[in-house]
């Protein structure tokens, strides 16, 4: 790919998550926010290891798993 269509394409994705960006910005339900805190309890990170958050989105579960003071967090998504 070249330069000037990786622009391209990350002008156009940029545009496209704007153009929807409301649907991802409502506030969570509690019992979502219960199911999250348990999610990143079962996965007991400790402050010696490092985090891989797969899928991140819109990293609602990072200030979650950063609580749990782990090493290194890493948090990737398309």
């Amino acid at each position: 790919m070249t330069e000037a269509a990786r622009l391209e394409h990350n002008r156009l994705q940029t545009e496209a998550f704007d153009h929807i960006a409301e649907v991802f910005d409502r506030p969570l339900q509690p019992d979502i926010w219960q199911r999250m805190e348990r999610l990143v309890a079962s996965a007991d990170p400790q402050p010696d290891e490092s985090v891989l958050d797969v899928g991140t989105g819109t990293g609602v579960l990072l200030p979650l798993i950063l609580a749990c003071n782990p090493s290194r967090v890493e948090a990737c998504d398309l």
